[in-house]
Order: structure tokens, then sequence, then C-alpha cells
């Protein structure tokens, strides 16, 4: 397999599940096509919502009742808060809302009240990841990450494999998904990611795939008229 320019991440693998070709170009630094103006707000969004759960983190002391969170994020949010988000505040304040029955809820499974870690990148090998949040619970560690975008059945495979890569890289036992859109959390299933880590190290021809992401591919221009192994995306030569 030839170097890489970046790291592998849940982000890459994604986008080896969906084509390898994909993943080649991403992981490569090839030049793609700008994401749509519309990914632009959503992005922004959920950047002030991690931000404000981070600030709440570096608030908290390290013994937290109940009925102290509200009181912690209102401050964390005061901090941040700015003019420019009033578009998304009705929402903003939704999904605060939702992360205090979740910290309620974490808290009546005996976790510490402080994080081990917020935000912080983690790295093994050739993969890395940025943790949302990494707390103890006993002897052991947990992962939790914050959703706040819409999902789809095809984005909930996305979050199983990222959060078992945070598992393998943090030495985590659990990993929690909270969606703070709908208010409420799952626990991810183990897979062995190792394994697929492996396969994708070992692939040496990243064999494009055929299908409906062709059409949003950002490398679509790249795959069908400059493409590296001399085919395109349909398998002729050029």
């Amino acid at each position: 397999m030839c170097s890489m320019k970046k790291y592998i991440s849940p982000h890459s693998i994604a986008l080896y599940n969906k084509c390898p070709r994909m993943f080649y170009y991403y992981i490569h630094e090839y030049k793609s096509l700008p994401p749509p103006e519309y990914y632009k707000p959503p992005l922004e969004f959920g950047t002030l919502i991690h931000k404000i759960i981070a600030k709440y983190y570096e608030l908290i002391p390290d013994t937290l009742v109940p009925t102290e969170i509200l009181i912690h994020l209102k401050k964390a949010f005061n901090e941040l808060w700015n003019v420019k988000y009033e578009p998304f505040r009705e929402r903003v304040e939704k999904q605060l809302m939702n992360f205090v029955k979740f910290e309620k809820q974490r808290l009546s499974w005996h976790f510490n009240a402080k994080p081990v870690a917020v935000e912080k990148e983690f790295v093994k090998g050739r993969v890395h990841g940025i943790v949302d949040a990494l707390f103890r619970k006993g002897d052991d560690l947990v992962v939790v990450d914050w959703k706040t975008g819409y999902v789809t059945a095809a984005y909930n495979d996305d979050i199983n494999v990222q959060l078992n890569v945070y598992m393998w890289l943090t030495g985590a036992k659990e990993a929690y998904v909270v969606y703070l859109e709908y208010g409420y959390w799952e626990k991810i299933e183990k897979i062995n990611i190792e394994e697929i880590i492996k396969m994708i190290l070992s692939d040496n021809t990243y064999a494009p795939l055929r299908g409906p992401q062709c059409d949003t591919c950002p490398y679509q221009f790249i795959c069908m008229t400059k493409d590296p192994f001399n085919y395109s995306v349909y398998g002729e030569e050029i």
C-alpha cells in the first residue's frame, strides 16, 4: 500500500465503506469539489453545541448533583452565546435540555462527574479520532458522543464504526451515542474494528464501487478522467 498523507479516522473508514476509491482520494489529499453552501449552517450549529457542552464540563465541580446541572449549563451558554446564533436559538435550547436529560441519567449510572477528557484527540498507529467525552465508571472508561443532526439508517452504520474506533483508541469498555435532536441515547454494539482497520491497510487496489454515491462523490471528476489506477469508476481503461 502507498504511504498515506492523512491518518485513518472514523470519517475516512466511513468513506471506505461507501467506496474504497473515495477513501484513497481522501487519504491522499486529492482536490475535491467544495461542499454545498447548505452544509455550512448545520456545521456551525453543531460546533456551537459541542463548545457549550465542553465549557459546561470545564465549569462543573468534581462532585455534582442533578439539581446543579442546569445552573452550570446556563453559565456555559451565557459565556458562548452570540447574537449571530439567534436563528438557531430555539433548536439550541431544545438540544441543551435534552443534554440535561442525559446528564441526569449519566449521574444515575455512577459515572464520575468530571470527564477524563473532552474533545481530545487519541492516536494509535495510523489511526486517530477526536472523542467528544471520555468518562470513568468505576475502573472502566466509557466514550460518549454527541450527535446534533438528523439521523438516517445509513448514518447509523457510520456512527457504529465511529464509536468502535473511539473505544479501540481509548481502551473504553462501553460507548454511548446521544442524539440531542431527539432526546434519546443508545449503547453501541461492539464490532471487531481492528480487523476492519487491518483490511483497509492491506488493500492494494481500492477498487471503486459503482452506485448512487457516485452522483454526489466529491472526487467524481478525478475518478472518471484522471484516475491514478488507470481506469475509470466504470472499470474501463482510459
